[in-house]
């Protein structure tokens, strides 16, 4: 473990101590825990922006698929009345 000085207003400092008498636990206790939420969130929030961009790529994927299918029937049909 290593130690450090944080600057928080004195409200901070209230609420720190109040989680901390509650839960029974130093306020270093609440400090680490509330880091390693944050970086637990931080890697979640990442794995669903991957999932996300994943999906966005495929719907892109598709909607090319979709609009070259209706280009193409789109030129057979203009060639068809073009010979008529």
């Amino acid at each position: 473990m290593e130690g450090a000085m944080l600057r928080i207003s004195s409200d901070q400092h209230f609420k720190l101590n109040s989680l901390a008498e509650e839960a029974h636990v130093s306020i270093e206790e609440i400090a680490s825990r509330a880091i390693d939420a944050f970086q637990l969130k931080t890697m979640e929030e990442e794995q669903e922006l991957e999932i996300l961009a994943e999906a966005v790529i495929e719907s892109n994927k598709k909607a090319i698929k979709s609009l070259k299918e209706a280009h193409e029937a789109l030129q057979d049909t203009l060639a068809h009345f073009a010979r008529n």
